[in-house]
Order: structure tokens, then sequence, then C-alpha cells
């Protein structure tokens, strides 16, 4: 299951759409069946944040995939978007990039102290 599953699992208030969710592996699809198919549970918009920061810790627990993040230090991480969500990227050059912010105050945290 990848990052953007276990997110979208996180948001569905119905156990089976969590299993439905689960099967689905490309993601266009995904995006499109929740966006038209799936209840979300009532609390989300104010636990988002919280639970797509205990997704990219675990991601970015693998030593891989930290090294992989750690190498971009310096650079400003850019969630650029296809689709139009302000929130967590940026569509058409307006968006909040909350992604790429979380991503590094995380690189932050894993990157060694600067002397």
């Amino acid at each position: 299951m990848t990052a953007y599953h276990a997110y979208l699992c996180a948001s569905a208030a119905n156990p089976a759409d969590r299993k439905a969710i689960s099967a689905i592996e490309n993601v266009n699809v995904l995006r499109f069946v929740v966006s038209r198919k799936i209840k979300t549970d009532l609390g989300w918009p104010d636990q988002r944040e919280a639970v797509m920061r205990d997704i990219l810790q675990a991601k970015f627990s693998d030593s891989t995939m930290a090294t992989m993040l750690v190498s971009t230090d310096g650079l400003e991480l850019v969630n650029t978007l296809d689709y139009d969500d302000k929130f967590w990227g940026v569509f058409r050059n307006n968006g909040r990039n909350i992604l790429g912010s979380m991503l590094m105050e995380l690189r932050d945290e894993l990157c060694p102290a600067k002397s």
C-alpha cells in the first residue's frame, strides 16, 4: 500500500470503503473513486494533517527513503499537481503546498546537525 492509499483509507468513514481503496492500484482511478464515491469521516478536515505527518514519518523511517529525502537538502519541495488540490500542493501556480512543507520539515528533522 502506498502512502496515498494509507491517507485515503484513513479518510474513509466506512471500513468497507477502506478495503476497496486498498485494492485499487491505478492512482487516477483511485482519485476518481474517492472523489465521487467515498464519504469521509466528519472530523477528517481536522485530522488530515496529523494523519499525513504520521504516514510520512512511517514512510521515511525506511533508511533508503530517508536518504533520498535528505539528499534534497537546501531545495524547496513543491508538490506540483495536474489536478485542483490547492491544500496539499500547487495547481496552476496557486496553492498552499502543505505536503511540500511537511516533507521539508521532516527532512530538517532527519538531516544531521549542520556545523
